[in-house]
């Protein structure tokens, strides 16, 4: 940590050579409600948030709703920053 990459990326970064933006990225089923309280308390500290969300269950590959993209419009406050993807 706080070293120097090969290609001198961190002083870039301090010359103002580099812009710098932060993702957060979140593996999604239907937690809902934990989504928006997520999204209400660190959004403003991304540039992106990336949901990612599978049409099928894990455990046995049964299908599934994608329930993001069901409740969309619940989350319209962040639909700047919100890219939702389907991992099929």
């Amino acid at each position: 940590m706080g070293e120097t990459s090969p290609a001198g990326g961190d002083a870039a970064c301090r010359a103002g050579k580099v812009t710098v933006r932060r993702f957060a990225a979140v593996m999604f089923n239907d937690e809902l409600d934990m989504l928006e309280c997520h999204l209400t308390e660190v959004a403003d500290l991304y540039d992106g948030f990336i949901i990612v969300e599978a049409p099928v269950t894990y455990a046995d590959n049964k299908p599934k709703p994608l329930h993001y993209a069901d409740n969309a419009a619940r989350f319209e406050l962040w639909h700047d920053i919100i890219v939702p993807i389907v991992a099929d």
